[in-house]
Formats: C-alpha cells, structure tokens, sequence
C-alpha cells in the first residue's frame, strides 16, 4: 500500500542505496550512545548532555556570561 508520507523515505532510500552500490560513498555503525542528534531527541544524563552539547560548541551559561560581560565592557 503506498502512503504519501512515506513517498519521500522510499526516495532517500534509494538515493542512498544507489551511492552506496556505486561506491560513492560509504556507511559506518555509529552506537546509538554516539548519536549527537540524541540530545535533541531523547533524555539524557547531564554529564552526557553537557559533553554532546560542547561538541556541538554550545557555550553554558557561566561562559556566557564571561562573553557578556567583556561585550558590555567594550561597547561602554
């Protein structure tokens, strides 16, 4: 049975498999515990968070903070 909503999945699909066949390009097993995408969908520890959030270069807040306060001074 065809579903609209999964018309652009079959797409990808072949796209991918085709690259793939023709040696363009190639995949490799990620865990999922190595997942970046995972702290935007799933719960995580903060530790976890915090590392996967640094390798996105998110800066906490205590950072933040520093970098305001030398934006402030400078504009003064």
């Amino acid at each position: 049975m065809f579903h609209e909503r999964t018309k652009n999945i079959k797409i990808d699909y072949h796209f991918v498999r085709e690259k793939l066949l023709d040696g363009l390009i190639s995949l490799s097993y990620t865990p999922t515990r190595l997942q970046l995408a995972n702290v935007l969908t799933k719960p995580l520890s903060g530790s976890f968070h915090h590392s996967v959030l640094s390798k996105f270069g998110v800066q906490t807040p205590t950072n933040l903070k520093g970098v305001l306060d030398l934006t402030l001074r400078h504009l003064s």
